[in-house]
C-alpha cells in the first residue's frame, strides 16, 4: 500500500500545480478535438479492460525480491 504513495503523490503535485494553467487555457481548446481525444481515451480504456491478457512470468516474485525491485 505504501509504494502507491510513490506513484500517486507526484501526480497529485503536478495536477494541483497545473489546474490553474489547464482552467486559462480553456477558451484556446478545440471542444471538439478534446472530447474526440477523451472519447478515443475511453474505447482504449474499455478495450484494454476487456479484452487485455497479462503474460504468465517465469517466476513469482515474493514481497522481499519485489520490495527489492522498486527500491533499486
Amino acid at each position: 500500500m505504501a509504494d502507491h504513495w510513490r506513484l500517486g503523490l507526484p501526480i497529485l503535485i503536478a495536477a494541483v500545480a497545473l489546474s490553474p494553467l489547464g482552467a486559462r487555457m480553456t477558451p484556446y481548446v478545440n471542444k471538439g478535438l478534446l472530447l474526440s481525444l477523451f472519447a478515443a481515451f475511453l474505447l482504449f480504456a474499455g478495450g484494454m479492460m476487456l479484452f487485455y491478457q497479462p503474460r504468465q512470468r517465469e517466476q513469482t516474485l515474493d514481497s522481499g525480491a519485489a520490495l527489492a525491485t522498486i527500491c533499486a
